[in-house]
C-alpha cells in the first residue's frame, strides 16, 4: 500500500508540474510601469491569449508569464512576493493600476476598479474578473516596476488623477483651471488639458515628441479610444472600448475602409481619419443572405423502437490550477498547525478536502520540497 500511495504522489507531481501556474528563477530585473502593465494584460484578455504552462510570450502565457511577458524580471514567485516594496491584504488593497494579485499557487493584474485580469487555465485562458469573485488574498508592487505617487496617468485610453499614490474616485478637482469629475471607477469626464504633470513620466522623455498622425495594431492611448467609440457608433465595432488597438479594432477599421471606398490597411491615418469622423461617414451594413429552399424526399423507415437504459454517473470532480493551490494551503495550513504528523485519514477530516484534491495538494507540497512523508503520516519539511 505504501508503495501505491508513492507511485500515485510521483504521477500527481509530474501532473501537477503540466498545470502549474507559478514558476521560474530569472535573475534579471523587471522594469516598465504598472499603467502599462495594465495595457498589457488588456491586450492579452482582447486578442484572446492562451493559456499555456510555461508560456511568457505574445498569444501563450501562463499567470506568471503575464506579466513576465511585460515587464522582465523574476518570474513571480512566493519569494517575490515576500521581496516586495510592499504589500498587503487583499481586503486593503489600494487603488493603484498594475498591481500584483496573488493566491497560493497563482498571481493575475490588478486593472483597477476592483477588477483583475489573469492567465487562469487552459479552458478559460486569459480572464478579466471581479477581484471579489476569485480567492485572491494579497495584493503587491512587483519589484522594479514604477507606480504614479500624483499627478494625471493614462491607463487604456482612460485618464486618472493620482494623490498620494492612489487615483481618486468619486470627486472633482479643478486643475490647471478646469475642472473634472472623477467617478466611482476613478476616470476622468474630461481629456486633461495639460499632462505635463503625468505621473511617473519624465520630462527628458517629452522633449522633441514628435506628434503622431496615424494608429494602427499594437497602439494604444485616448485616439484610440475615439477610434473605436466612434467604429462602434457606426456599427463596425462590437468589442470593449479599451484604448487598445488590437486585432478586432483592426478588423472593424478595415471594414470601415472598404466601405469608405478608401485603400484597405487597417491603419487609421488623416485621410479617411477625417472619413470616420465626417457627417457623411459610412455606417456598417449587414450582408444578406438568401436561404435556398431545400427539397427533400421522405423515406419511409420502420425504426426499432428501443429503451435505451441511461447510466448513472458519478460526479466528476473537475481539477483547476486554483483547486490544487486551494487544497496545497488547506493542508500546509493544517500541517502547520499541528505539532504531530498527520495520517491521511486526519487530513481529509480536518481540511474537509475530497480524496482526489488531497493527494493532489500532497503532491503540489511535495514538488515545492514542502512535504515529508513516511508513507502513513505527513509533516511540513
Amino acid at each position: 500500500m505504501t508503495k501505491i500511495k508513492r507511485i500515485l504522489t510521483l504521477i500527481i507531481c509530474v501532473a501537477i508540474l503540466a498545470s502549474a501556474t507559478v514558476i521560474g528563477t530569472s535573475t534579471a530585473s523587471a522594469s516598465g510601469s504598472g499603467a502599462g502593465l495594465v495595457s498589457w494584460a488588456y491586450r492579452a484578455y482582447n486578442e484572446h491569449w492562451k493559456y499555456v504552462w510555461g508560456g511568457a510570450s505574445v498569444g501563450s502565457v501562463d499567470c506568471s508569464g503575464l506579466i513576465y511577458s511585460y515587464a522582465g524580471g523574476e518570474r513571480v514567485t512566493e519569494s517575490m512576493i515576500a521581496a516586495s516594496p510592499e504589500s498587503g491584504s487583499i481586503s486593503s488593497i489600494p487603488r493603484i493600476h498594475g498591481l500584483g494579485l496573488y493566491q497560493y499557487g497563482h498571481v493575475g493584474v490588478y486593472v483597477g476598479g476592483g477588477m483583475g485580469i489573469d492567465a487562469r487555465d487552459e479552458i478559460s485562458n486569459v480572464c478579466l474578473d471581479s477581484i471579489s469573485n476569485k480567492s485572491w488574498t494579497q495584493w503587491f508592487k512587483i519589484s522594479g516596476v514604477s507606480y504614479p505617487t500624483s499627478g494625471w496617468q493614462e491607463v487604456a485610453g482612460q485618464y486618472y488623477y493620482y494623490e498620494d499614490g492612489q487615483y481618486i474616485v468619486n470627486t472633482s478637482r479643478t486643475i490647471d483651471g478646469v475642472t473634472y469629475s472623477f467617478g466611482s471607477d476613478g476616470a476622468s469626464n474630461k481629456t486633461p488639458s495639460n499632462m505635463s504633470s503625468t505621473a511617473d513620466s519624465s520630462s527628458s522623455n517629452k522633449k522633441h515628441k514628435k506628434k503622431k498622425t496615424a494608429w494602427q495594431l499594437g497602439d494604444s492611448g485616448s485616439q484610440v479610444t475615439k477610434i473605436q467609440k466612434r467604429l462602434k457608433e457606426l456599427g463596425f465595432y462590437n468589442g470593449d472600448i479599451t484604448g487598445y488597438f488590437g486585432t478586432a479594432t483592426q478588423k472593424a477599421y478595415k471594414a470601415f475602409q472598404t466601405a469608405a471606398g478608401v485603400v484597405v490597411d487597417g491603419i487609421c491615418g488623416k485621410t479617411d481619419r477625417d472619413i470616420l469622423y465626417s457627417n457623411n461617414a459610412p455606417v456598417y451594413v449587414a450582408p444578406t443572405t438568401v436561404a435556398k429552399k431545400k427539397t427533400t424526399t421522405k423515406k419511409q423507415s420502420t425504426k426499432k423502437t428501443t429503451t435505451k437504459k441511461t447510466a448513472t454517473k458519478s460526479p466528476v470532480e473537475i481539477i483547476t490550477p486554483d483547486i490544487v493551490g486551494t487544497s496545497a494551503g488547506k493542508i500546509w495550513n493544517t500541517l502547520n498547525g499541528s505539532e504531530e504528523a498527520l495520517t491521511e485519514k486526519e487530513l481529509l477530516s480536518l481540511t474537509k478536502l475530497s480524496g482526489q484534491s488531497l493527494y493532489l495538494g500532497l503532491g503540489w507540497l511535495a514538488r515545492e520540497g514542502k512535504l515529508e512523508s513516511d508513507g502513513k503520516e505527513f509533516k511540513l519539511a
